[in-house]
């Protein structure tokens, strides 16, 4: 006897539905069959998390069951549409519509299978719809499921060899399902939807979702996989059929959503927040289709799970398409996920992706997790010691909401030994909204961020990977200590005339028992000269990174005669560190510079999750020499890499022999307009890219020739070199 499977969401009895036809099998063994206790525990995965207007539509259930049959490739024949005939517990489905429409130039149809009539040979039954349109609307749906996941697929259809380019729906009611989705052979593309729903005005979700399954079927070198082990894969056949559903139109099937972080993101199933996350993620690498607010929008990276598992010939390749369409390691994408979860909402899309939900763009909103701590502090230090992971990839939320007291706290999450932890820290300010973030893999991790006045959230969130470990988390109110770093007694800033000065670079690191402290805004930050105050300029504030705040000054005018003068940096006006005779008002004359940046493939390295790639870092720090600029100076942007031709050709394993590809973003120019011109150098800075080899030398003689060339000036020429 062949083998049958049938699996369904909220299975409350033991016994399967049974329908038959001319191509009909026997039903599965009861053994096939998921347990109810394991059906309803995956429904609640789902429960109260969507609230479409049909309560029907809230669960997608479904079951699956068919013959094992190997595909048949052959050419086949258009079928008619109506072209076979059902009954469901012996009720016959005499009615039948036909609907035809095109996709990629060929013709495909679906045929709507149901029964007007509320009875069968005197006996009262429930399979019965109202009229005409209700099965009218269910051809719709469908045809709308098939023509949006053609294309967002890259031209994969729903699963129909040997039918002809049909897939029936058989409207009749559901034995404890929604809507099933049969597993498909040769000859046998069927999809049941529930009939008490459609009578009732639903059933559009439920379509969707089972079509989205026909859809993975048509993904036919993945088919095995699918099928194979089922229960064990839902986190991803339904998850995925789930958010299939959402992606063809705006409805806000996800509103609400919520994931619930203690169990492993591995026993899922329906409403699998995970998949919306992986697809939008990886389609940033592949190139996402549609735009944002477009309901499909990155839905593509979910067509490339399915497309990389026919490749593998296996479901799990999460972690490939992660690393070949991310900069993170899977470790790393799935801590990101978790922080994701806390951060979403006052993340900046532009420059923090990887926390951003863009399904939110619809115009929904994701239910925030469920936290483990949520503490008021307005000083002294919180503890939550003996704490461990809640199951293998699930984690904990530690959330902080600093008072008055608090400035600036410190996380530390201290692991045991040898563990292996996804740590992400955060400060938010809901208000702005902004979000700061440091998140490292490892056995513990530390820092410090800018609090009451400036952020009033801070959080820390850990999670398990492939083991559970046990760890401790500590918040203290502190008080961090300020250094100056530039301009120095011994490397003193020319700052001009005293009677009209000009513009400085200042660097400054702030740190709490050697950690860098986050997330500090130019408010945060008051500068003088013996007295007198600087002024930040507008926007130069950066944060470089290691708790380096760099920023362009301009000191106050002085009375003629005055030399050198003191310089002082402070936070919040008390703490305070003072370079002595740091600034000298003389006029520096105007210099000829070259903002030279290491291109190769090193400056795309993520030292830290969320403190910035290091070309990130290094684009922030030229931008503050961009705003040095005045008139008589001359300023270029060059960039330099080496390709890789021939193939292997760096160091240490090549010869270095390798084709350079020196880049001039911004020719010297000379600046006579630096309210026009510092603009266009910033642009320039940030057209630089991570690319392959890393030519120095080269680099540095092109900028030389470029500092050198006709026509000469006689003002001191540097080379601002950005490198790794």
């Amino acid at each position: 006897m062949n083998k049958k499977i049938v699996f369904s969401l909220l299975v409350l009895l033991t016994t399967l539905l049974t329908l038959t036809s001319s191509a009909n099998a026997t039903p599965p063994a009861p053994a096939d069959i998921l347990s109810a206790e394991e059906g309803v525990s995956r429904a609640l995965d789902w429960l109260g998390a969507v609230a479409p207007a049909a309560p029907a539509e809230q669960w997608p259930d479904e079951g699956i069951w068919d013959a094992d049959s190997p595909f048949d490739n052959k050419p086949y024949a258009l079928a008619a549409t109506c072209a076979n005939s059902y009954t469901a517990d012996g009720v016959p489905l005499d009615q039948c519509y036909g609907q035809t429409f095109t996709i990629g130039g060929n013709t495909r149809s679906v045929s709507i299978h149901y029964t007007l009539t509320s009875t069968h040979s005197g006996s009262p039954h429930d399979h019965w719809i109202n009229s005409l349109a209700e099965a009218q609307d269910v051809a719709d749906w469908a045809q709308e499921a098939w023509e949006r996941y053609f294309v967002d697929s890259g031209g994969v259809e729903p699963y129909f060899t040997g039918c002809g380019g049909n897939i029936d729906y058989l409207i009749r009611k559901g034995d404890g399902w929604a809507g099933i989705a049969y597993w498909a052979s040769s000859g046998k593309c069927r999809i049941g939807i529930d009939a008490p729903m459609v009578r009732g005005g639903g059933g559009r979700g439920v379509t969707y979702h089972e079509t989205q399954h026909f859809e993975q079927y048509g993904f036919t070198d993945c088919y095995d996989d699918w099928k194979s082990g089922y229960s064990g894969n839902a986190e991803f056949i339904e998850g995925y059929a789930d958010y299939g559903m959402s992606t063809i139109d705006n409805t806000g099937w996800y509103n609400g959503n919520s994931y619930n972080a203690s169990t492993s993101m591995y026993n899922r199933s329906y409403g699998n927040r995970f998949v919306i996350y992986l697809s939008e993620q990886v389609s940033g690498g592949l190139g996402p289709n549609g735009s944002p607010g477009d309901a499909w929008y990155r839905s593509n990276g979910m067509y490339e799970h399915y497309r990389e598992c026919g490749i593998q010939d296996d479901l799990y390749v999460e972690r490939d398409i992660v690393q070949a369409n991310t900069p993170y390691s899977y470790e790393e994408f799935f801590m990101n996920f978790f922080a994701a979860n806390w951060g979403n909402d006052w993340a900046d899309v532009a420059t923090q992706p990887e926390l951003h939900y863009y399904e939110e763009d619809v115009g929904i909103s994701l239910a925030a997790p469920s936290l483990t701590a949520d503490a008021s502090m307005s000083g002294g230090t919180q503890s939550w010691t003996g704490q461990s992971t809640p199951d293998k990839w699930a984690g904990k939320f530690y959330q902080v909401r600093p008072q008055s007291g608090c400035p600036y706290l410190t996380l530390d999450v201290d692991g045991q030994s040898g563990a292996k932890l996804g740590i992400s820290l955060m400060a938010a300010n809901t208000s702005g909204p902004s979000l700061v973030r440091s998140a490292w893999v490892g056995e513990d991790f530390v820092r410090t961020f800018a609090a009451h006045g400036v952020n009033n959230r801070v959080a820390a969130v850990v999670n398990a990977f492939h083991h559970n470990y046990n760890y401790d988390v500590t918040a203290t109110c502190v008080t961090p200590q300020i250094d100056i770093l530039e301009p120095k007694q011994t490397n003193f800033a020319l700052v001009g005339d005293p009677t009209s000065p000009i513009a400085f670079l200042a660097r400054i690191r702030v740190t709490s028992g050697g950690d860098p402290v986050r997330g500090l805004v130019e408010s945060s930050f008051s500068f003088d000269a013996e007295g007198d105050a600087i002024t930040v300029v507008a926007g130069t504030l950066q944060e470089i990174g290691g708790g380096e705040y760099w920023a362009t000054l301009l000191p106050p005018a002085k009375s003629a005669g005055t030399t050198f003068v003191d310089f002082k940096a402070c936070l919040d006006g008390t703490i305070c560190d003072t370079e002595t005779n740091a600034l000298l008002y003389v006029a520096p004359g105007n210099s000829d510079i070259i903002i030279l940046h290491d291109e190769s493939g090193s400056m795309s390295t993520i030292d830290v999750v969320g403190e910035g790639t290091r070309l990130e870092n290094a684009q922030k720090a030229a931008t503050v020499w961009a705003n040095l600029a005045q008139d008589g100076d001359r300023y270029g942007v060059m960039g330099f890499n080496a390709k890789n031709n021939p193939v292997n050709c760096g160091i240490p394993s090549g010869t270095g022999d390798c084709e350079l590809d020196i880049n001039t973003h911004w020719a010297r120019t000379d600046i006579t307009n630096p309210t026009a011109q510092i603009p266009a150098i910033e642009s320039a800075i940030n057209a630089t890219k991570a690319l392959e080899w890393t030519p120095i030398g080269a680099g540095l003689t092109a900028a030389k020739d470029a500092l050198l060339a006709s026509p000469y000036s006689l003002n001191p020429k540097y080379i601002i070199l950005l490198s790794d």
